[in-house]
């Protein structure tokens, strides 16, 4: 079935008689590039773990009306797992973002740092979020990856986390994630920018708590890093839809 995001599914999935009308975007693409009709079978999905699969009722020149047979809400991941980053140039970033929401990431911090080689104030954060709900339809993945405003490191450590860690090509010991996990139900991963962190900045990631992590024997880029990171974190996760 098609796809579609529907941000108010929650409050009227339960209602299969009136008919819903998918927004701007949505009728758009459903109608010029993927050629709906009525009859055909679709999904709608908010991003916040509500879906409702329903049937094309109605079409005109710029909307497409959908009336819904089922719904389901699926329940979170455990932990919920934010990943902070120094946002790569260019289509990098929105690369990353599909990534990242099809690994299972909840939230992205884009972050600024002494190395950060783009900007807070050069980050659409409306592009990466359309970009979010993008990946998310295509990977049929039933809650968003939530973009948030850029930060620092000082403002990012103010939300409470269970575990907090730092990609670091040297750390001092390994350990064990299954055990560092624990019963952890909200996550940080920090990935610095190409130029890695000052040691000012991992002087500050350590003394909020961070464990300096390594992913690799090699040195990753910056949305190589992140993947790895979130793809290590949910690999450890025992709850996976």
């Amino acid at each position: 079935m098609r796809r579609f995001y529907y941000p108010d599914l929650a409050g009227i999935a339960q209602d299969f008689m009136t008919p819903l009308v998918l927004n701007g975007d949505e009728s758009h693409h459903a109608l010029k590039v993927l050629r709906v009709k009525v009859g055909d079978r679709v999904e709608l999905f908010d991003g916040s773990g509500t879906s409702a699969a329903g049937e094309v009722v109605e079409t005109s020149r710029k909307q497409v009306t959908v009336r819904l047979t089922t719904s389901r809400t699926t329940p979170p991941l455990v932990p919920s797992l934010d990943i902070a980053v120094s946002l790569p140039k260019g289509p990098r970033a929105a690369d990353m973002v599909n990534t990242l929401t099809q690994l299972g990431a909840d939230r992205l911090f884009p972050l600024s740092t002494r190395h950060s080689t783009v900007k807070a104030g050069d980050i659409k954060v409306d592009r990466l979020q359309r970009a979010a709900i993008e990946a998310a339809k295509q990977s049929r993945r039933d809650y968003l990856l939530t973009i948030e405003s850029p930060t620092t490191l000082e403002n990012l450590f103010e939300a409470p986390h269970d575990l907090r860690l730092v990609a670091h090509p040297y750390p001092d010991q390994p350990f064990e994630i299954q055990a560092a996990l624990g019963g952890a139900s909200r996550v940080l991963a920090l990935v610095g920018p190409e130029a890695g962190f000052t040691d000012e900045e991992l002087a500050l990631c350590f003394h909020h708590g961070c464990r300096p992590w390594k992913l690799s024997p090699n040195i990753l880029r910056i949305e190589t890093a992140a993947a790895a990171a979130v793809a290590i974190l949910r690999a450890h996760t025992h709850n996976v839809r």
